[in-house]
């Protein structure tokens, strides 16, 4: 092992510890285990192991660096999610580091040693371990970092796990799209996209059917929950559910988990002949850059994406220990030409 390259990896790997205990060994953390204490020390000054200036100084508080968990950067939503957070903590005087989420428990473990080695002055977590639906997994992660840092979560409060939440309202979104499209004369409304075990999809399956039944539509409920968040899986999922229907028996509507999903069924529609309003409306959920431009325009929920990164990063860099509380931001309904408005009320039979 070369000495100038020897970093708390290593230290671990030599020790046969986790990077949080060679953290807690470096920090005198009272109640360490005294023999995986000497164990660490012992391999800290066999290769006289130094920490990093930037870990230094967030043991004095004074990193300046906050860390974002993201399952993904290329995606839109996190894209802007990232740089309202990044210019929000940059106008504080931080700098913002990303962290990825790993898609699967099995990674959890090597996420956390990463973000206890950086030690940032706090982390704001979306997607992934905040939305699957993996309780133990995540609890254990969760409940392990708060030791070592402030947390903000985007998402919905997780059971178990006071802290700060911030999220908009994926219910209402989804209940005043159902609302939307029914005062435009549908009563065949399809859901489409999403992963059952992710909390944010279920929540808005959850508005969709309960408007769906308090309009007496409870007969034409159609939710395709596994259909994905991509562009190939709306153009798939659109194709799959239509060849479960006849002509006259096929949805009307379609509300779409996100944009992306919304612009997969509109290329599949219109390469299937099909029209877009005058034969099945779409909505989609995100209101991202692209939603002005798609062919017709597409109708969308606003969920004010870079309005959750900045105030995430104002509710971390105002946090104090014990807060726990859910900040909900309200979403709003962008009318665009794919919903059928230009078309008035008709009678759909």
């Amino acid at each position: 092992m070369q000495t100038s390259k020897i970093n708390i990896f290593d230290i671990a790997k030599e020790a046969g510890v986790s990077i949080a205990t060679v953290s807690r060994a470096l920090s005198d953390t009272p109640n360490l285990n005294s023999a995986k204490q000497r164990k660490v020390l012992e391999v800290v000054q066999k290769y006289n192991y130094k920490p990093s200036v930037a870990a230094s100084g967030l043991n004095k508080g004074h990193s300046k660096l906050i860390s974002i968990g993201l399952p993904e950067i290329a995606h839109p939503f996190y894209s802007e999610l990232f740089s309202a957070a990044a210019d929000e903590a940059r106008s504080n005087g931080y700098s913002l580091i990303l962290s990825r989420i790993p898609d699967s428990s099995s990674g959890y473990q090597t996420f956390l040693d990463q973000l206890i080695e950086r030690r940032p002055d706090g982390v704001i977590l979306a997607g992934g371990m905040v939305e699957d639906d993996k309780e133990k997994d995540r609890l254990t992660v969760l409940n392990h970092l708060r030791n070592y840092m402030p947390i903000v979560l985007i998402g919905d409060p997780l059971e178990s796990f006071p802290c700060v939440c911030i999220s908009g309202d994926m219910r209402e979104s989804a209940t005043m799209t159902v609302r939307h499209l029914h005062a435009l004369g549908h009563k065949r409304i399809a859901f489409l996209g999403g992963k059952r075990q992710k909390r944010g999809s279920s929540k808005r399956e959850q508005g969709y059917h309960d408007e769906m039944i308090a309009l007496g539509l409870e007969e034409n409920i159609c939710v395709r929950l596994e259909s994905g968040y991509s562009l190939e899986d709306g153009a798939l999922g659109i194709h799959k559910l239509l060849s479960e229907f006849n002509e006259k028996t096929r949805p009307t509507a379609v509300i779409a988990i996100n944009d992306l999903v919304a612009m997969g069924i509109l290329r599949q529609l219109n390469n299937m002949g099909i029209s877009v309003p005058a034969d099945i409306a779409v909505v989609g959920c995100d209101n991202q850059f692209f939603t002005a431009y798609t062919n017709p325009p597409l109708t969308t929920i606003d969920l004010h994406i870079s309005d959750l990164g900045r105030r995430a990063m104002t509710h971390l860099l105002h946090w104090e220990k014990g807060q726990s509380f859910h900040h909900i931001i309200k979403t709003d309904l962008v009318v665009r030409e794919s919903c059928g408005v230009k078309l008035g009320r008709r009678k759909i039979l």
